[in-house]
């Protein structure tokens, strides 16, 4: 028994390695599946697995943000993104060059340089008469002079005694192009004053702007070689000038020429100051009348290419 026990233990023995690897071979696929499947669901610690993707490595669906968190998030960013392409578009627009507005002084419809050729005195006084006609017939008491020096080319005011005078003179004018009489009530004009002898504070010259009336009434836009301008006027009821405003420019040559302009636009003035544009005055009280050129006080005032433009 013994010997035939022996000898089916050792025929059973090949039998059961052939069942052993039977069996490993279909454990195999199950632990490869069992692989394949995804890590298994962490025990909830009752027993039972907790739901898919409930692991400490997962968020829950709770904590996942929504579309309008997301969207709240975004907009810093939207933010940012918009902002560059703004600044990105105002670089771009301050690159392209922009055309210069058009300058009120462009095309002269008069001008006068005070330089004629007539070798004639009298002649060129005829010419001028315009301009010196205040001293045909001068008052005894009249403490100015008028000049116009064709030689330099200069209109000139001269007063050395009277600190309290005033002179101007205004020009009716025709169009240098079309002969037909030019209406200043709005017109740019320009003119170049020059004050080589100052006599007091109050020594000014410059542009006289709608001159109409008896009395005359008139704007005043004055220069003084002490690096001030100011802006006056003189009513139709008469009296003095009454100054509007008065102040220092570092725009003033106190010792050179000065180019000043008016330009009107109705209710308002512009003041130019050697082609610039400084202030811009009310002008509701006088709204028509003609342009010329003032002095006051005492000193020496020349004038220089007046000009009316279209």
């Amino acid at each position: 028994m013994s010997s035939s026990d022996h000898i089916d233990g050792s025929a059973a023995a090949p039998a059961r390695r052939a069942q052993d690897r039977t069996a490993e071979q279909d454990r195999i696929p199950v632990q490869e599946r069992t692989a394949d499947a995804g890590p298994a669901r962490p025990d909830d610690g009752d027993g039972d697995p907790g739901p898919p993707g409930s692991g400490a490595d997962e968020p829950s669906a709770d904590a996942r943000p929504t579309r309008r968190q997301r969207l709240v998030r975004s907009i810093p960013t939207i933010v940012a993104v918009l902002a560059g392409v703004v600044g990105v578009v105002g670089g771009v627009v301050a690159l392209i060059p922009h055309p210069a507005p058009p300058s009120p002084f462009a095309e002269s419809a008069f001008s006068e340089a005070f330089n004629s050729p007539l070798a004639d005195p009298q002649e060129a006084d005829r010419y001028y008469a315009s301009w010196i006609v205040p001293d045909r017939d001068p008052d005894p008491d009249d403490s100015w002079t008028t000049e116009v020096d064709t030689t330099s080319g200069l209109f000139r005011l001269t007063n050395r005694t009277d600190r309290n005078a005033v002179r101007y003179h205004w020009v009716s004018v025709r169009d240098d192009a079309t002969g037909t009489a030019l209406d200043a009530a709005d017109r740019p004009v320009t003119v170049d004053v020059r004050i080589p002898e100052r006599g007091t504070p109050a020594s000014s010259a410059g542009l006289l702007y709608r001159c109409a009336g008896e009395p005359r009434a008139y704007y005043a836009f004055l220069v003084s070689s002490d690096g001030t301008y100011s802006f006056a006027v003189r009513r139709p009821t008469g009296g003095g000038l009454s100054y509007q405003l008065t102040e220092v420019s570092d725009r003033v040559r106190p010792d050179g020429w000065n180019r000043i302009g008016i330009v009107g636009h109705g209710d308002r003035l512009d003041l130019y100051l050697n082609d610039t544009r400084g202030r811009t005055v009310p002008a509701v009280e006088l709204t028509d009348g003609q342009s010329g050129v003032i002095a006051t006080s005492t000193g020496v005032f020349e004038f220089d290419n007046f000009q009316l433009y279209r």
